[in-house]
């Protein structure tokens, strides 16, 4: 168990504002992870992997494609394509991408 522990704090150390922080490679980037406590940082860690494992949600993807896209479309288009992409948020919104 004292092994474990030491791998612990080798991966997480505490700042001098005395929030603990772990700083981790996920999909080739750093993100770091701060709380309070280790447990804190712990979770954090754990709830940032199951959001990366479930994917983002239609209605995240639709918005991010409207905020992207919208501005650049003529005004026809745009008329053409605001029902399509709403009924597909009614339909698709809170489901995941992936599935």
């Amino acid at each position: 168990m004292a092994k474990k522990k030491k791998a612990e704090e080798k991966q997480m150390y505490q700042r001098p504002d005395g929030l603990y922080e772990s700083i981790r490679m996920v999909d080739g980037r750093r993100v770091a992870f701060r709380g309070k406590s280790p447990r804190e940082v712990n979770k954090k860690i754990l709830d940032y992997k199951g959001k990366i494992e479930r994917g983002m949600t239609f209605l995240e993807v639709s918005d991010r494609w409207e905020r992207e896209h919208l501005p650049t479309l003529a005004a026809n288009t745009l008329k053409g394509y605001t029902p399509a992409i709403l009924r597909a948020n009614e339909h698709f919104g809170s489901k995941y991408v992936k599935k």
